[in-house]
């Protein structure tokens, strides 16, 4: 092997999450199937062990926090 982990990308209400890829999917039939390849195992499940979504905006967006 090339040292990759392969893991099924899924989201939940409480934010995305990682699942091994031998493990079965549960994507809905509507969303395609996304993976992560991953040098690093213990770094993606770390950095997506916080629970919740993040969204990202630029300053040209045009949308005001409140």
């Amino acid at each position: 092997g090339s040292g990759y982990t392969l893991f099924n990308l899924g989201q939940s209400v409480f934010g995305p999450k990682l699942t091994p890829v031998a493990a079965k999917s549960h994507h809905r039939i509507w969303d395609s199937r996304s993976c992560l390849a991953t040098l690093d195992p213990a770094r993606a499940l770390a950095r997506l062990r916080k629970r919740g979504w993040e969204v990202l905006r630029g300053p040209q967006s045009g949308v005001k926090a409140q």
